[in-house]
């Protein structure tokens, strides 16, 4: 049976040029119930291949353990947050994720977690293993910062038509977390 908020929601995912997934934590493992082409594009996984997988399958070994274990915490208490992680594309090619984690709320009693992918800088060589997660970690910061600021506005702008206002609120939540850490990835790595 079709469910009209869920499908509203996918196709309007479709229309957003951030790389976003939805996944359904009352499901075993919290599998992937939906991306966008966007995703697909990102990480060369189309929708067929991504839907039933938690999103895990895109980490490799050298994915930073502290992260993963944040990652999973947030995850199981549904909180939102931001992550930097190393992951590998369809095409085995790695990048660096920087992926935004918000609950979304449809209906009375049904949750689901949108996830947010931006690949945020190419690979070095560098060796500095350290100053890279460091700037990783701060792009995430700065990340978050700006989804904290944008929640208090968009909050302000709640209005009766609840359906209305949460897709404003994910098209410019996604626009402005894209833009932030692309700026600061850029300020910070020199990378433009």
């Amino acid at each position: 049976m079709a469910d009209p908020d869920l499908d509203g929601l996918f196709a309007y995912s479709q229309r957003i040029p951030s790389a976003v997934s939805f996944a359904d934590p009352e499901l075993e493992d919290t599998p992937i119930i939906h991306c966008n082409q966007a995703f697909t594009d990102l990480t060369g996984y189309d929708l067929d291949a991504a839907v039933g997988r938690n999103c895990r399958f895109l980490q490799v070994p050298e994915t930073d353990a502290d992260a993963r274990a944040q990652l999973r915490k947030d995850v199981s208490s549904h909180t939102e947050s931001v992550h930097a992680l190393l992951n590998r594309r369809a095409d085995g090619t790695l990048f660096n994720n920087l992926v935004y984690i918000t609950p979304i709320t449809l209906g009375a009693n049904r949750t689901l977690l949108m996830g947010c992918q931006y690949a945020f800088n190419r690979l070095t060589t560098d060796t500095d293993v350290s100053r890279q997660i460091a700037a990783r970690r701060q792009n995430a910061e700065d990340a978050m910062a700006l989804a904290k600021v944008l929640d208090r506005r968009i909050t302000q702008l709640v209005s009766r038509n609840e359906v209305l206002a949460q897709n404003a609120f994910l098209l410019a939540r996604s626009y402005l977390v894209r833009e932030g850490a692309r700026r600061a990835a850029s300020k910070r790595l020199r990378i433009t």
